[in-house]
């Protein structure tokens, strides 16, 4: 029943979260990401390629660690799960493990299970937030380099300074 219990808040809530997200990137993102895209090609095709590479990078190393992140969710839900599991069959057998004199070694025993859970999720969380800022820190390269040679067309004269803020913004 624990085990039940922590595979049904912890996957719908996955689960929902995932087609939300799915959704979201294909409607929206999508279409914004391939149009502006175009438009910055149009302006501007070397460049363009050479700020997108880092944001290639980004989603080559995304799609590398997501096994290692589904990995550690999953260690995280399976730690719950034995939580939950082992307080039901305490709660449950409360009165066998007094007249037995257990109740230290099953509150050390879920102590233990709670530390693992703990480590689990910490696991998960540092990794999780690692990942994001070097996310965002790759992805502003290609932003860098917009603006070092868009600055530089501007200062030549060969970008306006309207036409760097429509291809930056882009």
């Amino acid at each position: 029943v624990g085990d039940l219990m922590s595979r049904a808040v912890g996957d719908v809530a996955q689960i929902t979260d995932t087609v939300r997200s799915t959704v979201t990137e294909i409607f929206d993102t999508l279409v914004l990401i391939l149009s502006y895209f175009v438009a910055c090609v149009y302006y501007q095709p070397k460049l363009t390629l050479v700020a997108a590479i880092p944001q290639v990078v980004t989603i080559f190393l995304a799609s590398r660690t997501g096994n290692l992140v589904f990995r550690f969710s999953t260690e995280a839900r399976q730690a719950a799960s034995r939580v939950n599991s082992h307080l039901r069959e305490q709660l449950q057998g409360e009165r066998v493990l007094r007249i037995f004199g257990r109740e230290k070694e099953e509150r050390a025993r879920l102590f233990e299970l709670c530390r693992q859970q703990l480590a689990a999720s910490l696991r998960l969380s540092v990794l999780q937030g690692g990942l994001m800022p070097l996310y965002a820190v790759l992805s502003s390269l290609g932003i860098v380099l917009v603006i070092r040679s868009g600055g530089m067309r501007v200062v030549s004269g060969e970008w306006t300074v309207g036409l760097f803020t429509a291809y930056l913004t882009l």
